[in-house]
C-alpha cells in the first residue's frame, strides 16, 4: 500500500531542549535497565526548522531501540552539535549503545519499511517505538539524513542531521 508523504509542520526549534526532554522522560526505563548514561548537548544549539511532535518521534524511538538492545548494565550515549562542512551547517545528534549490534546480513534491512530486529524483543520492550523506516521519513521530510554504524556484540551507533536555519 501506499504511504502518505510526511508534511512537517515545520517551526524554529529548541533541539536542545527537546532532547533533554526525550532523556527525562527515558530516565526510568533506562535505570531499570541499570546502564550508564552519558551526554554531550550544549545548552544552546542553532536553530532548525523541523517539527517538533515529528522529531521527538525521531529521538525517543532511538533512545527507545538503545535501551531495548543493550543488556542490563550497558552504556548509552546521546551527543549533540553543531556541524560545519564544505556544503552545508547542520546540526547532528549521535545516539550509541553497547548493546547486540546489528548482524551485517540484516543491515541492508535496517531502513525497511517492517523491520524488527531480533533477538532483543522480550518483556522489557515496554512500548512500540517508532520504526527505522519511519524515521528516515521522517528526518529525509525536513531535510535531514539518518545513518548507523554497527558491529555485533558492540553496539550501534545512530546519527541523525537536521539542515540549521542560516
Amino acid at each position: 500500500t501506499e504511504q502518505r508523504a510526511i508534511a512537517p509542520q515545520r517551526a524554529h526549534l529548541d533541539l536542545a531542549t527537546l532532547l533533554v526532554t526525550e532523556i527525562e522522560s527515558m530516565t526510568p526505563y533506562i535505570e531499570a535497565k541499570q546502564h550508564y548514561l552519558m551526554t554531550e548537548i550544549p545548552a544552546i544549539l542553532p536553530s532548525v526548522l523541523a517539527d517538533p511532535w515529528l522529531i521527538k518521534q525521531v529521538i525517543g524511538g532511538l533512545l527507545h531501540n538503545a535501551v531495548s538492545y543493550t543488556p542490563p548494565n550497558g552504556t548509552l550515549c546521546l551527543i549533540a552539535d553543531a556541524v560545519h562542512d564544505a556544503y552545508r551547517e547542520y546540526v547532528q545528534i549521535m545516539v550509541a549503545d553497547s548493546g547486540v549490534g546489528i548482524p551485517p546480513e540484516e543491515q541492508d534491512k535496517v531502513f525497511t519499511r517492517w523491520f524488527r530486529g531480533d533477538p532483543y524483543q522480550t518483556a522489557d520492550d515496554w512500548r512500540l517505538g517508532i520504526n527505522l523506516y519511519q524515521a528516515q521519513r521522517i528526518v529525509t521530510a525536513h531535510g535531514g539524513r539518518i545513518w548507523f554504524e554497527s558491529e555485533p556484540g558492540r553496539g550501534t551507533t545512530f546519527y541523525v542531521t537536521l539542515p540549521m536555519v542560516v
